[in-house]
C-alpha cells in the first residue's frame, strides 16, 4: 500500500512538472546541466541531487526540499518560505547561484535549506 501511494505521488509531481514547464534531470546532476535562461533548484547542496529547470518565472506550492540553486534568468527570482509568495523572501540577482542554501539566512537561526515554497520573477 505505501509503494502504491509513493509512486502516485511521484506521477502526480510528474504530471505537474509538465504542466508547469518544468523538468528533472537525474541525480548526478551538476551546475553545467543547468540550461541557459533557466532557474534551476536541487534537492541537495553542491548542484548536486535531482535537478528541477523551470522555464516558467512564477511557480508556487514547492516542497522538493531545495538545497541549491542557480538563477541563470536576466532578471532577479524571488523565493518565499510559504505558497502563494507570502512568508519570508528573499531575492536571487539575475546570474546569482549558490551551492548551499543553508548559507542563507532566513530569520533567527533558520536557513533557506529546504525551505522555498514559491517563487517569482523580479518580484
Amino acid at each position: 500500500m505505501r509503494k502504491r501511494n509513493k509512486a502516485g505521488l511521484v506521477g502526480l509531481l510528474v504530471a505537474g512538472a509538465s504542466i508547469l514547464g518544468i523538468g528533472a534531470v537525474p541525480a548526478n546532476a551538476a551546475l553545467s546541466d543547468c540550461g541557459s535562461s533557466r532557474f534551476c533548484v536541487w534537492t541537495n547542496t553542491e548542484y548536486t541531487g535531482t535537478l528541477w529547470q523551470y522555464n516558467t518565472t512564477t511557480a508556487s506550492g514547492q516542497n522538493m526540499g531545495i538545497s541549491s540553486l542557480a538563477n541563470k534568468k536576466s532578471y532577479s527570482i524571488r523565493v518565499w518560505d510559504a505558497e502563494n509568495f507570502s512568508g519570508n523572501s528573499k531575492a536571487f540577482g539575475a546570474s546569482y547561484a549558490t551551492n548551499n542554501l543553508g548559507i542563507h539566512n532566513r530569520y533567527g537561526p533558520l536557513t533557506w535549506n529546504d525551505a522555498i515554497r514559491s517563487f517569482q520573477q523580479g518580484a
